[in-house]
């Protein structure tokens, strides 16, 4: 397996980033509305994204922890194989039961993409530089992650319209956003097998590897309770995970609100949403002038932090406004805070990777995205009943106030001196780089 420079890296690492974002963009567009069109009641349809989401929470640890065992490439392909079959199985499932079935092969194919392929990314650079600077070729593939989002939210939305299939059938239009959704994963399984060299691993067992996973997990949960710069990272994206939840907990019902009615009310939100990705990606795609100015990664996502959060306080603020008036600006706080979002997220992935090494590194992104779903969670239970109780406004000001404060987090931490690509596994398992 021949190795490649930082600039064929990039590349690569910007198509698998577009490939494995495009499914969920496809199909999220319509899947509610495919559900409900098969006699799929809203609260069946709220248990299989419970499930989704319980087998996501379950796995990303475990599934962290197999890619920096196993191979990057393997468990990305996995992913891929999953996503398949689960919207090829949404695309004709009729059933309740099936329904739950998908939700957690979707959830498992989640945990399984979390992480591998930035992990690749920076192994890959670092093997041919131990210095080399990640900063632009992450803002890239984080950019193309975003765009490929929000062309999947629009492109899944305009297919259900245009493609002329009976109402009635196996395969309605609504099916063709889920299809769309495989045949991209299948491409990604094709690139990720075909295009990504990975390092000559010893032959060890499956028995082996597995055995080996809860070693690898207790060290990622080690490394985010002992290294000062990832436990402070990991306060950041619980308070991220808080203002997400409640963000996507609720803003679909403030938007039916202020568009005066369920119907389009989920129009403007899926519209807006697709967006939101969209002003992501511009975020994301001003990292490296931003690390420019400021001199740090920290500083980069204290300032991301901060733009998110003060346009989250931005929502709560107008939540007396109305009607056309107050959808727009609602919208535009909405988008500016995905803004600080996508500057945050290729900050972080940078301090995280000056800080742990290849062994370590798909585990370590694999415990953030566990906070961040935590984060989540907590906010879709403690604030959706808070909102119940008393408006959506003052959820969204505590949300808002905490993200906010975490903002002062990241300028407390230092930089880490960058740890070289080969560096061995805690496990014990090894491999060189076939030049």
């Amino acid at each position: 397996m021949t190795s490649i420079d930082a600039a064929g890296a990039t590349r690569r690492f910007v198509w698998v980033s577009a490939l494995t974002s495009l499914p969920a963009g496809l199909h999220a567009a319509t899947m509610v509305l495919l559900l409900t069109s098969r006699g799929i009641g809203l609260s069946t349809i709220g248990v299989a994204m419970a499930v989704q989401g319980v087998v996501t929470l379950t796995l990303e640890l475990p599934t962290g922890g197999l890619s920096d065992l196993a191979g990057r490439r393997q468990i990305l392909a996995a992913a891929g194989v999953f996503t398949t079959v689960a919207m090829i199985w949404l695309a004709v499932a009729d059933v309740a039961w099936q329904f739950l079935v998908i939700g957690a092969l979707i959830g498992v194919a989640r945990a399984l993409s979390s992480g591998p392929a930035e992990a690749w990314y920076v192994d890959t650079v670092r093997a041919v530089d131990p210095r080399a600077d990640v900063k632009k070729g992450l803002a890239r593939g984080h950019t193309a992650g975003f765009v490929a989002l929000a062309l999947g939210m629009v492109g899944g939305g305009a297919a259900a319209l245009v493609v002329p299939l009976p109402s009635d059938g196996v395969l309605v239009p609504l099916s063709i956003s889920p299809l769309a959704a495989a045949a991209a994963s299948i491409a990604l399984v094709f690139v990720v097998v075909f295009w990504l060299p990975e390092p000559v691993r010893p032959r060890t067992g499956a028995l082996a590897i597995l055995r080996d996973v809860p070693h690898q997990l207790r060290t990622g949960i080690r490394l985010g309770v002992s290294d000062p710069g990832l436990s402070r990272v990991l306060v950041t994206t619980i308070a991220v995970g808080v203002a997400l939840g409640a963000l996507e907990l609720l803003a679909p019902a403030r938007m039916a609100t202020l568009a005066g009615g369920t119907a389009a009310g989920s129009i403007a939100y899926a519209a807006v949403s697709a967006v939101g990705f969209g002003t992501s990606a511009i975020g994301a795609s001003l990292n490296p002038p931003l690390h420019s100015w400021l001199g740090t990664a920290g500083r980069v996502a204290a300032v991301g932090t901060a733009v998110a959060a003060t346009s989250l306080l931005g929502m709560a603020a107008v939540g007396q406004m109305s009607g056309t008036a107050g959808l727009l600006v609602t919208a535009g706080f909405f988008c500016a805070m995905f803004v600080g979002l996508g500057i945050v997220s290729p900050a972080r992935s940078v301090i995280i990777h000056d800080r742990v090494g290849a062994g370590e590194r798909a585990t370590a992104l694999s415990v953030t995205s566990l906070t961040t779903q935590g984060g989540g969670v907590v906010a879709t239970f403690g604030l959706g009943y808070l909102a119940e109780s008393s408006s959506i406004a003052v959820t969204w000001w505590i949300a808002g106030v905490l993200m906010l404060v975490s903002a002062a987090v990241f300028p407390e931490i230092r930089s880490a001196a960058r740890m070289p690509a080969a560096t061995t596994p805690v496990s014990g398992l090894s491999g060189e780089w076939n030049r």
